[in-house]
C-alpha cells in the first residue's frame, strides 16, 4: 500500500487545478452555467431559466446541487436572490415577482455543490431585465407654449404610461399638477398654481404672464397624490400606499418674447410693445438622459469606457462642454457643438491604478460606477491551487527523502 502513497498524493494535488481548468477559461470567464434571456418580461415580473453545462464539476461529481438566482438593479451588486432548489437535473427555472416597473435589473445563475467535503459555487452569465415597457413608465411631457404674445403664452401638459402598480394596473390614481418656470436653465423660481389630475390621463393646461424680450424655460410636474392601496393577501391591516408623494418632471421647453422688442408711445402718452417680424429666438438646450460605463470591474490600469449621447434639444445650434468626473473630480472634457435637434454619442476612457472603488459621471449624470481590484476571485483560485501543488510536491519531496534514508 505505501508504494501507491506517492501515485494517490499526487492525484489529489492535480484535482484542484484540473477543476480550475473546467470552471473558467483564458480570460477568468464561467463555462459552467448559462443565464438565459428572461422571458414573459411584465411591469412587474419576468420569468429566468438556465442551464448547466455538462462540464460543470457538480453535474460531473455531485448527486446534486443547488441553484438559485440573483437580481438587483446595479451590474455586479445584485442584494436579492430566489428560493434554493436542490436538483439532480441540467435546467431549472423560477420567476420573479414585485419589480419596479420602468427599472433595469440585473439577473446571473447561481450553483453551489460540495465535492469531496468542499463547497463550491459557479455562477452564470449576467442579463439584464428591461421593466421599463410600453405603458410601464409614467411619462410626464412638456408641451411647446402656444398663443405666445408680447406678454403672455399658454403651457400644456401631458401624463401618459405609469403601469404596473403592486396590484395590477395603474400605480397611481390622482396627481397634484402644475409648472415651473423661469428665466435661467434648470433654476425654476416661478410655479403655477396647483391642480388635480386622475385618470383617465388627459393633458392640464395654464396661462403665464410675462415680459417681452425675456428667454423663458418651463418644465411640466406631476406629483402622486392619490396612489393605488397595495393589500397583501386578504389582510386589510397590512394595507400600505404605494408611490405616494413620486415626482415626475417633463423635458424642459424654452421660448421667448424676443420678437416684442419694438417699443411703441400710445397717444396717451404710455409705452408699450409691439409685434415685429423678426423671427423668435430660440437658444440651443443641450440633454445627456444617461450614461454607462463599460465595465463594473477592472484591473489596475485597465481602461474602462464611459458613453452617453447628447442632444441639442433648444431651436438653434450651439456648443457645449461635456465634463467626465470620477470621484467628484474633474478627469477629461470635450467641446461639443451641435445643431438644433441633433445628437451624438460622446465617450471617454478612464482608467485608475490604485484599488477601489470610483464613481464616474458625466456633467451631472450618474454613469455608474467600477472597482479596481488587484486580484479577482479566479485569480486566487489559481493561485491558491499552485500553492496547494507546492505544498504537496515539497510533502512528496519530503517523503520520498525518508523513505530513503530509512531504507
Amino acid at each position: 500500500m505505501r508504494k501507491f502513497l506517492p501515485l494517490v498524493l499526487a492525484l489529489v494535488i492535480m484535482a484542484p487545478l484540473s477543476l480550475v481548468s473546467s470552471v473558467v477559461n483564458a480570460q477568468g470567464e464561467p463555462l459552467s452555467v448559462t443565464t438565459n434571456a428572461a422571458t414573459d418580461v411584465t411591469c412587474t415580473s419576468a420569468d429566468l431559466s438556465a442551464s448547466i453545462l455538462a462540464n460543470c464539476p457538480c453535474v460531473r461529481s455531485a448527486l446534486s446541487w443547488d441553484v438559485y438566482f440573483e437580481y438587483g438593479t446595479t451590474s455586479g451588486y445584485y442584494g436579492k436572490k430566489t428560493n434554493t432548489q436542490t436538483i439532480s437535473v441540467n435546467t431549472f427555472s423560477d420567476s420573479l415577482t414585485g419589480l419596479t416597473s420602468c427599472t433595469i435589473y440585473y439577473a446571473r445563475a447561481v450553483v453551489t455543490c460540495t465535492i469531496n467535503a468542499l463547497p463550491y459555487t459557479f455562477y452564470g452569465n449576467e442579463i439584464t431585465i428591461n421593466t421599463k415597457l410600453s405603458g410601464c413608465c409614467l411619462v410626464v411631457e412638456t408641451g411647446d407654449p402656444t398663443g405666445i404674445t408680447c406678454t403672455s403664452a399658454t403651457l400644456t401638459g401631458t401624463i401618459t404610461g405609469g403601469q404596473g402598480g403592486p396590484v395590477g394596473g395603474y400605480s397611481c390614481q390622482c396627481y397634484d399638477v402644475y409648472f415651473e418656470w423661469g428665466t435661467t436653465p434648470n433654476n425654476w423660481t416661478n410655479q403655477t398654481p396647483t391642480q388635480q389630475l386622475c385618470r383617465p390621463y388627459t393633458t392640464f393646461t395654464a396661462s403665464l404672464a410675462l415680459m417681452p424680450c425675456v428667454t423663458y424655460y418651463v418644465r411640466a410636474v406631476a406629483v402622486c397624490s392619490d396612489p393605488i392601496k397595495l393589500i397583501e393577501g386578504s389582510l386589510i391591516d397590512a394595507e400600505r400606499r404605494y408611490g405616494e408623494g413620486t415626482i415626475y418632471y417633463g423635458e424642459p421647453v424654452a421660448f421667448n418674447t424676443m420678437f416684442c422688442c419694438t417699443s411703441k408711445t400710445s397717444s396717451g402718452g404710455g409705452t408699450g410693445w409691439e409685434l415685429t417680424s423678426t423671427r423668435p429666438y430660440l437658444p440651443p438646450m443641450f440633454d445627456i438622459p444617461s450614461a454607462t460605463v463599460s465595465a463594473t470591474k477592472a484591473a489596475p490600469g485597465e481602461q474602462v469606457e464611459v458613453t452617453a449621447t447628447i442632444t441639442n434639444k433648444g431651436g438653434s445650434n450651439g456648443t457645449t462642454k461635456v465634463i467626465l468626473y470620477v470621484n467628484g473630480q474633474e478627469a477629461d472634457s470635450k467641446g461639443i457643438a451641435l445643431a438644433s435637434g441633433q445628437s451624438t454619442p460622446v465617450s471617454f476612457k478612464v482608467s485608475r491604478n490604485d484599488p477601489g472603488t470610483y464613481q464616474v459621471h458625466i456633467n451631472s449624470v450618474p454613469a455608474g460606477s467600477f472597482t479596481v481590484d488587484l486580484f479577482n476571485s479566479n485569480d486566487m483560485l489559481i493561485y491558491g491551487s499552485v500553492a496547494l501543488f507546492a505544498i504537496g510536491l515539497i510533502g512528496l519531496l519530503y517523503y520520498l527523502y525518508k523513505r530513503r534514508t530509512t531504507a
